[in-house]
């Protein structure tokens, strides 16, 4: 039998005496295949800086895919546009036999707009290879290169793609003319056995037989754990801009001057309207909410990538006429209003993401996804100007809390975006019900959800009436009667706050057993899950965000019912927390109350099983029922 040159060793290798064992297990080392979707059999990945203008970047990548769930890993694409040419561009898809079965040239790969749902136009595109699985494993070579005047943003290292995807062998090279100022940031080394070869114009790392990890409950994310290296110039090119990186500070100048300087001009007429607007406005602040509330009102947002739009927003008049703009162009327009009404602000680039992300104060370096507005004042006021909901000050989940480049006159700055604390985290929710003999709950609730935990219903706001109720549905999927008899759920601008009402009938709420009743006493809030079990735990502890949920419930029992038992109260404190729960009876009212707070924080990995062993016992309080027996 004959097997190709890529696929051969696979078996003869494979740690295994017959050939069906070989198709299970045929990647060399055989423990590479644990927990592994996929693995990346070979990656090699060659940069060549020629000079600040002109750089080449060349891949090969050699992926075993063993399942679909591993499909994601061999995804094969290319993101290209004018000052990125394309060269070569190839996949070439093997069986486990070694056989060549499909084979995409350049030609043959789709081409499509680089959108993102919003935008109006681009100049970017994507090449993707249109290759579904029918089965596995099977092995993918992606090879291409391409050639770019474009340096502000060079090709990062990143061997390991997610958790569960496995490497057997990774490297990078780069070949850099010394007088363009080349640097490097290698994050998240330590644990890993990387190999790195260094002379005075180019750098190789290289990593190899390295399994796949487990996403870790309560773990890190990719960022934070998986090794990679940042490269940057002091000296680049982006879309006919020169510029120089070596401070942040230096940076932060050139995107003033070249960049944001020149796109701030409004008309004559929208800056004496909107200086009309804020005329009784005494302090920044209150200005500030005018102009927020004036482009809220005025424009919505839609991404537009064209040119160097990528970086350089629209200008502010042209924001102005068409009412519309990416996150560049309306924090402009936002900080032109400003500006003429004498409010001092600062484009922000950020890295917007669930998952905190902080600049390096010690690399600069052209990132980011995302730009908002900082306000200067005691404690800065950011502004997310794509929100035509957002309070002024409310930033969210996603830009809360991590390391910002502001862009002033003077140029740029690492600081620190606000972070929403433990008890800024809060969800409060009140209620009060009638149970009546068959056991059915008639109950009115009132909730309210503070900093952070806002971010948990803005989604609402674009779904219709019949989504929202199906949402609610899952979030007390505990019931199986549960009949929303009117609601309303929306955010109070003026608060910073969501705010929810409900008047529910829950049948069966009540467990009838003869003449006893069992009574559960947390209505509204049994969503707390228990973490999973891990074995040999090799991450910490992380919780990304601490927070505060109180319920104070009132349930009206009917007459002729005396209490057979109620459960004790409960008082649990340690570092992740505390929980608190009590229910009292007095005439015919039931009332329960209920406090949890979770300690945002980096903990060790020894404690992860304390802290699950916690939300067991929280969790299993929070099932408590009282029990009532009618005479």
């Amino acid at each position: 039998m004959k097997f190709k040159t890529g696929i051969v060793f696979f078996l003869l290798f494979a740690y295994s005496n017959t050939f069906s064992q070989a198709i299970t297990d045929f990647l060399i080392p055989k423990e590479l295949s644990e927990n592994a979707n996929a693995i990346v059999k070979e990656s090699k990945e060659k940069l060549e800086i020629i000079n600040s203008k002109k750089m080449v970047y060349q891949v090969s990548k050699k992926i075993i895919v063993l399942n679909e769930k591993g499909d994601e890993a061999a995804a094969s694409y290319i993101y290209y546009n004018n000052e990125r040419n394309i060269k070569t561009l190839e996949v070439k898809v093997y069986n486990m036999m070694g056989n060549e079965i499909k084979k995409i040239k350049k030609s043959d790969f789709k081409d499509v707009a680089s959108q993102d749902g919003f935008s109006l136009q681009q100049d970017g595109r994507i090449k993707y290879a249109d290759y579904t699985a029918t089965t596995y494993p099977y092995l993918l070579h992606f090879t291409y290169s391409y050639e770019t005047s474009d340096t502000a943003f060079l090709p990062r290292w990143t061997p390991f793609d997610d958790y569960l995807v496995s490497v057997e062998n990774a490297s990078m090279e780069v070949i850099y003319d010394s007088s363009v100022g080349f640097r490097k940031s290698e994050k998240n080394f330590e644990g890993y056995t990387i190999q790195k070869v260094e002379t005075s114009n180019s750098i190789k790392y290289t990593l190899s037989n390295l399994q796949a990890q487990k996403r870790e409950p309560y773990g890190l994310s990719p960022d934070e754990y998986f090794p990679k290296v940042f490269f940057a110039l002091n000296h680049f090119y982006l879309k006919g801009y020169e510029g120089n990186a070596s401070t942040w500070k230096e940076l932060g100048e050139w995107f003033y001057e070249k960049l944001y300087k020149s796109q701030t001009e409004l008309s004559p007429e929208t800056v004496t309207k909107i200086k009309q607007l804020t005329a009784n406005a005494v302090t920044d602040e209150e200005k500030a909410r005018i102009v927020y509330q004036y482009v809220q009102d005025k424009t919505r947002y839609v991404s537009i990538q064209l040119g160097i739009g990528g970086w350089q927003p629209m200008l502010a008049k042209d924001v102005d006429r068409l009412g519309y703009g990416d996150c560049k162009a309306l924090t402009n327009y936002t900080y032109s209003l400003l500006k003429a009404v004498g409010v001092t602000s600062y484009h922000t680039v950020i890295q917007n993401d669930i998952y905190k992300y902080d600049f390096d104060e010690d690399f600069p370096i052209i990132q980011g996804n995302h730009m908002i507005l900082c306000i200067p004042a005691k404690d800065n006021i950011w502004v997310e100007c794509t929100s035509q909901k957002n309070a002024l000050g409310y930033i969210g989940r996603s830009n809360e809390d991590r390391k910002v480049l502001i862009v002033t006159p003077e140029g740029g700055q690492i600081v620190t975006t606000k972070k929403y604390l433990t008890k800024d985290n809060q969800q409060i929710t009140k209620a009060k019900g009638k149970l009546d003999i068959s056991g059915t709950l008639q109950v009115n609730m009132n909730r309210s959800f503070q900093g952070s935990q806002i971010d948990f219903r803005t989604h609402l706001e674009s779904k219709t009436p019949r989504e929202q109720e199906e949402y609610y549905r899952k979030v007390w999927d505990y019931y199986n009667s549960l009949k929303i008899k009117s609601y309303t759920t929306q955010r109070n601008q003026d608060k910073s706050t969501w705010e929810e009402k409900f008047d529910l009938e829950i049948e069966k709420y009540a467990s009838v057993l003869g003449n006893r009743y069992l009574i559960p006493l947390n209505v509204f809030s049994r969503d707390v899950s228990i973490p999973d079990k891990t074995r040999n735990r090799k991450q910490p502890l992380k919780i990304l965000r601490g927070y505060v949920d109180s319920d104070e419930i009132e349930i009206e029992i009917p007459d002729g019912f005396t209490i057979e038992a109620l459960p004790e109260p409960v008082l649990i404190q340690n570092k992740f927390g505390s929980y608190e729960a009590k229910v009292t009876m007095k005439n015919n009212i039931m009332q329960y109350s209920r406090k949890i707070q979770i300690n945002e924080g980096d903990y060790s990995k020894e404690d992860y099983l304390l802290y699950r062993d916690f939300m067991t016992e929280i969790n299993k309080f929070d099932n408590s029922k009282a029990s009532l027996i009618i005479k």
